[in-house]
């Protein structure tokens, strides 16, 4: 995988959406990434890598579509486990907001004008 640099990272960074600004930083991104490695009993090795796999999907180094490929190089697994690992990725870290997330962020905002 190739390293980039701080400089690097903070120009990409910053031209990321801002839900995937907010993922990299995340303690819930973190968590999943934990939950991944263990359901799945990832070696020290493998559980190092897929921070930065992750990391560097967010600031779309590669895309959704060449993740499965990035996960069987990078961490030595099985194509149906790194399908399934993709599927996991996309549902809990990539995906938009849940509308009753949606809902509570309205609702603030709504207070606030108030």
């Amino acid at each position: 995988m190739r390293e980039i640099s701080e400089d690097e990272f903070w120009q990409l960074y910053k031209n990321i959406p801002l839900n995937q600004q907010k993922a990299i930083f995340s303690e819930k991104t973190a968590k999943i990434i934990r939950d991944l490695s263990s359901r799945y009993k990832l070696n020290s090795t493998q559980e190092q890598k897929l921070p930065e796999i992750v990391g560097n999907l967010l600031l779309n180094l590669f895309s959704l579509s060449d993740l499965s490929l990035v996960l069987q190089e990078e961490l030595n697994i099985e194509p149906v486990l790194a399908e399934d690992f993709k599927k996991e990725i996309n549902a809990f870290i990539l995906a938009p907001p849940s509308l009753e997330e949606t809902s509570s962020t309205v609702d603030k905002y709504r207070e606030s004008l108030s």
